[in-house]
């Protein structure tokens, strides 16, 4: 993390304004809110490049429109949470809500309890199907190793090498095939000719 922002979170930590939250790398679950909301960032860029259009301008315009959506936990607006107010756009709008913190927070509990109640639920059943499929004699690969750049790059070399190798032994074959062939031919015509010396 760069040292800059370290300073500041460490800045901040007094005030409880920010609470640095570190998580397990490569375990989304652990930071589910910036995973859900790359899930969308991710969907949006997907249908500019399948419309034909540059994605990069359009993310403004992504991001007005999803902090003017309600969201499913907390039934209201992102721009509502944070700032008391909607932001304005080319829709008008008549409705002023008042800023009910506690009723916000205990519905997205209630969200949240029952997201977590159906995923537990879900990795159980495929905890049990993976423990009646194996068997002591089962191998079973408990992770996925992340392949050393650097063996990468070696590997890619010499099957480069053995690739060159090959051709070269191929063109080696073809030119000593081209030079029996012209040989064979060369003693085909002089027995040709032969011939018709004979003959004649």
């Amino acid at each position: 993390m760069d040292k800059q922002v370290e300073e500041r979170i460490r800045c901040c930590h007094p005030c409880q304004l920010v609470k640095h939250k570190t998580v397990t790398e490569y375990w989304p679950q652990a930071n589910g809110q910036v995973e859900r909301f790359n899930q969308v960032l991710e969907k949006h860029i997907l249908t500019a490049q399948a419309e034909g259009k540059e994605w990069k301008p359009t993310i403004p315009i992504m991001l007005l429109h999803y902090r003017n959506t309600p969201h499913r936990m907390t039934g209201r607006t992102p721009s509502t949470l944070l700032m008391n107010r909607e932001v304005k756009t080319k829709l008008p709008s008549f409705e002023q809500q008042t800023n009910d913190e506690t009723e916000t927070r205990k519905k997205d509990e209630e969200e949240k309890e029952k997201s977590k109640k159906y995923t537990d639920k879900k990795r159980k059943q495929v905890q049990e199907i993976l423990k009646s499929e194996i068997k002591n004699s089962s191998h079973v690969k408990l992770y996925q190793e992340i392949p050393d750049p650097e063996e990468e790059i070696q590997s890619n070399r010499k099957h480069d090498r053995q690739t060159e190798s090959r051709e070269e032994n191929t063109e080696a074959t073809q030119t000593e095939t081209n030079q029996s062939s012209t040989e064979a031919e060369i003693v085909l015509r002089r027995s040709t000719r032969n011939r018709k010396h004979q003959t004649v």
